[in-house]
């Protein structure tokens, strides 16, 4: 097993560097034969992130309490509101979602 730890300090300056050594713990109590554990310095920046066709965020569920929106992408909240796009989607299906977000 592999098992890779990627972290920061969010936005408000926390650090999270407490988590980062339980979730290396926990791989090592699990039997990772190979671990990285890459704690990041400094705030975060979504400028690597641009482009990485992120999805997720309004996933679909068939209550208001599992998801913001209903299996015709339709709001709980807001009446007559759609989430049209990839937020729909719990993950990719490949790398890029637009295929299955464009007609």
């Amino acid at each position: 097993m592999e098992s890779k730890v990627h972290s920061s300090n969010d936005n408000r300056g926390r650090d999270v560097g407490l988590h980062d050594e339980k979730a290396v713990e926990i791989a090592k109590a699990a039997g990772a034969a190979k671990l990285n554990a890459n704690p990041r310095r400094g705030k975060y920046s979504i400028v690597p992130y641009q482009s990485t066709h992120n999805t997720g965020g309004a996933v679909m569920a068939r209550t208001r309490r599992r998801a913001p929106v209903n299996k015709y992408l339709q709001s709980w909240d807001v009446p007559n509101l759609f989430v049209v796009g990839a937020s729909a989607f719990p993950q990719n299906g490949g790398y890029n979602p637009t295929g299955t977000v464009a007609p």
